[in-house]
């Protein structure tokens, strides 16, 4: 609708274009520079524009929407750097976990070299024990530091 005021008032229609196009590939941070862009087209035409037929609660309608959308895109920065924290913290983690089990596997091939219990200490025999054992009762895994 906006956009028909625009031809109307002879003005450039590429921002909203741009601006619907960004919203709808939920590119939010283009959204948000091109909602600044018409903003400031509006502020400086809101004569012109009011008599094509522009609604007079336009403009804080979107200062409304622009600060919502900010909000929305900062929460969602937070989730994401939370959500790489945990990431991190799991990478270390497993880390930790993947030496433990090859120094396990080193200790029990060098204490059983030459007999046959040697050869349960390799990777998916000590792998099919911890799951066999649900975690509980063995030795406490390092932690990353």
């Amino acid at each position: 609708m906006f956009q028909i005021v625009l031809k109307k008032s002879g003005l450039e229609t590429a921002v909203a274009s741009v601006v619907l196009k960004n919203i709808s590939t939920r590119n939010i941070e283009g959204a948000l520079v091109n909602i600044k862009s018409m903003g400031q087209l509006i502020t400086a035409n809101t004569t012109l524009l009011s008599s094509k037929g522009m609604k007079a609660t336009l403009p804080s309608t979107l200062a409304t929407k622009f600060d919502e959308l900010t909000n929305l895109s900062n929460q969602q920065n937070e989730i994401m750097k939370e959500r790489k924290t945990l990431t991190d913290d799991n990478k270390g983690s497993y880390v930790a976990l993947k030496a433990f089990i090859a120094d396990v596997r080193k200790i029990g091939k060098t204490l059983y070299q030459g007999e046959v219990k040697a050869d349960e200490y390799n990777v998916t025999k000590l792998l099919t024990k911890l799951h066999s054992s649900g975690g509980k009762g063995g030795t406490n895994l390092p932690t990353s530091a």
